[in-house]
């Protein structure tokens, strides 16, 4: 079974999911002008989030634990879910798991 990447708001989302799983605080990245016009779908929060110092360790540990634990999803969290979180899933799904489903619980709130 492919793995599942979840991103949600802790402030808005009750995160259930059934099955063996790991959940990671996302990274915190420098907020752009007019955030509230994007998402982490967007480049620019995701550039955000890579500048951050340690970033690709943050990421290579988190495969390096994915792969060793083999678990049915992971989850990305932040304040509301809308944009680190987001960033996080779409990154992480991108340069480690392309087969990955990813699902934004928060997204649309």
């Amino acid at each position: 079974m492919a793995l599942i990447i979840y991103s949600f708001g802790s402030t808005n989302t009750v995160f259930d999911e059934k099955g063996t799983g790991i959940t990671v605080k996302a990274l915190s990245g420098a907020k752009p002008k007019n955030i509230g016009k994007y998402t982490g779908k967007d480049k620019v929060i995701q550039r955000s989030v890579l500048a951050v110092k340690n970033s690709k360790k943050y990421f290579d540990d988190l495969f390096d634990k994915v792969t060793t634990e083999k678990p049915d999803y992971i989850a990305f969290w932040c304040n509301r879910g809308h944009h680190r979180s987001v960033a996080c899933a779409e990154l992480f799904k991108r340069n480690y798991f392309p087969t990955a489903k990813v699902i934004h619980l928060s997204l649309s709130k």
